[in-house]
């Protein structure tokens, strides 16, 4: 069965939420909003993820390109998309992230656009 994270970011700490693939909660937890520290999570889970979302923003690129080259199967998602799925699902921000990343394995959501992420590597 496939499991979905999101990851709801902020400033000192990430709302991290793993979801079986009919929505049950597998895991949550706060992790330090660090590359370093989310992969260390990712890597104690012990449960396979098809999937890794985060909604795009400024601190979500640096922790997308940690992520991604470390090998995780991360996404970085467009805000106005989430933000619409948000609005048609009651409950709370990181549960419903978690049930946004099914959506988007579903082909619902659109990924961010990654020429503007290379643009904050560089």
């Amino acid at each position: 069965m496939d499991n979905y994270a999101g990851i709801d970011v902020s400033l000192e700490c990430s709302s991290v939420c793993v979801v079986d693939g009919q929505g049950k909660i597998v895991r949550e937890a706060k992790v330090a909003s660090e590359p370093e520290a989310l992969i260390a999570w990712f890597s104690a889970l012990e449960v396979p993820l098809a999937r890794i979302g985060l909604e795009a923003g400024p601190l979500s690129q640096w922790l997308f390109a940690g992520l991604q080259a470390s090998g995780l199967a991360v996404e970085l998602l467009e805000t106005r998309h989430v933000r619409d799925a948000f609005k048609a699902m009651p409950g709370p921000r990181i549960l419903l992230f978690c049930h946004g990343m099914q959506v988007f394995n579903a082909g619902i959501s659109k990924r961010h656009g990654m020429a503007q992420l290379n643009l904050f590597i560089l």
